[in-house]
């Protein structure tokens, strides 16, 4: 949960630096939606734990992917 506060508190302080800002606060937001998910369901079973953890692997990485290719190709910021 802290890597997700401080990938929101890292695109609020870079978001005049860089362009793709709404990836690193989506990339954040996820693990803390991912820990707070898990603490409300702290009795889910093994599988659909896997499960949960398996789309929140996939959800991470495409919206760092995304952000790497926002990076790539900076744009001009005013």
């Amino acid at each position: 949960m802290s890597t997700g506060f401080l990938r929101i508190v890292g695109a609020i302080r870079l978001r005049k630096e860089i362009s793709g800002e709404v990836w690193l606060v989506l990339s954040g937001l996820a693990p803390v939606l991912f820990a707070f998910m898990l603490m409300l369901r702290a009795g889910v079973e093994a599988l659909a734990l896997v499960w949960v953890i398996a789309g929140y692997a996939l959800t991470i990485g495409v919206l760092l992917v995304m952000l790497g290719i926002e990076l790539r190709n900076p744009h001009t910021v005013s």
